[in-house]
Order: structure tokens, then sequence, then C-alpha cells
């Protein structure tokens, strides 16, 4: 891991879950941060359609918003792929 990306981590509180944006991302962080909550997304570089199928018009779809509830509402350590499709 960067220098950087560990010390900007350990500055984050334990509680809040780490972003990842896009699978390679996430699965850097599900296996370099065991011991904390990972929440990936389909990076949204518009290579692929998946970043979009997340929203309808400008808002998250409820079934995304409803995942993403699920998991930070889950008290330990969860990890979450969340998908458009």
């Amino acid at each position: 891991m960067g220098r950087y990306l560990n010390l900007e981590i350990a500055q984050a509180p334990r509680s809040w879950p780490l972003l990842a944006l896009g699978r390679v991302a996430y699965s850097v962080l599900v296996y370099a941060y065991m011991d904390r909550a990972v929440i990936g997304i389909p990076h949204p570089s518009g290579a692929g359609p998946a970043f979009h199928l997340l929203f309808k018009g400008k808002k998250l779809r409820p079934r995304i918003l409803r995942r993403l509830q699920e998991a930070l509402a889950v008290s330990a350590f969860n990890v979450v792929w969340i998908t458009g499709g």
C-alpha cells in the first residue's frame, strides 16, 4: 500500500466505511483493510454503464439506497459491492 493511502485511512474514524470506486480498488481495500467496513461501487469513469445504473434521474434508485443503508446499519465489519444491474 502506498504511504499516503495508509496515512489517510488511519486518519478516518474506524466507524466510517471505506468507499471503493471500481472493482480493483474494492478488491485492494477488502484485502488490505480486513478490519474495516468496505463499500464498493462501479467507477464513474463512464467506461461502462454500471455506475449510471445506480441512479434514476439524479437520485439513487430506491433499492440501491436500501442496500447502502443496510450495509451502513450493520455494526460488525461488512463488505458489500453495490451494483445497479
